[in-house]
């Protein structure tokens, strides 16, 4: 904002019976070109009171859609009552789905991470020995199960032929 901002980061509201909550339901965009109209309908939006006191006069507002489930809210605004066109919803539409896709592959990334961990921890503290091997036979990882079992740390087994722990016999 290019002036007082009353509406800070960490800003909380109630999303049951606000004027949001229609917006994720139905996944609609709003308009808004006169926010102290739309104050006056709904006194009790403390969002809206703030944004008011702020100077702003209209909003646009796009719900963050992902796999058909609300991940978010974009919100734009201006000092200038009346801003908003259809043509700006039309664009801001776009934005919103790039926005979107952007947000659910971080998700999906930080959630392949925690998966990764989860089952990393799992491999390592395991008491049996488990060996994962590259397609062509080679040693990729293995575990303190394994180490106990053959008698080799990770770092002295990884790279080599998994032929090596199978005995001749």
């Amino acid at each position: 904002s290019d002036g007082p901002q009353l509406l800070r980061e960490g800003h909380s509201a109630t999303l049951k019976g606000s004027s949001l909550e229609p917006l994720l339901k139905t996944g609609e965009p709003r308009i808004l070109n006169d926010l102290e109209a739309h104050l006056r309908e709904k006194p009790d939006s403390q969002s809206t009171s703030l944004i008011v006191r702020e100077g702003l006069r209209s909003s646009l507002t796009l719900p963050l859609i992902a796999r058909g489930v609300p991940i978010g809210v974009l919100f734009l605004s201006s000092r200038r009552a009346h801003a908003y066109t259809p043509e700006h919803l039309s664009m801001m539409k776009l934005v919103a789905g790039h926005i979107s896709v952007a947000l659910e592959r971080s998700l999906l990334v930080e959630e392949l991470r925690a998966n990764q961990e989860y089952l990393e921890s799992i491999l390592q503290t395991s008491a049996d020995a488990i060996i994962i091997l590259t397609t062509d036979g080679k040693i990729r990882s293995w575990n303190r199960g394994a180490e106990r079992m053959f008698g080799w740390s990770e770092p002295e087994i990884v790279g080599r032929d998994f032929e090596l722990l199978v005995p001749e016999e």
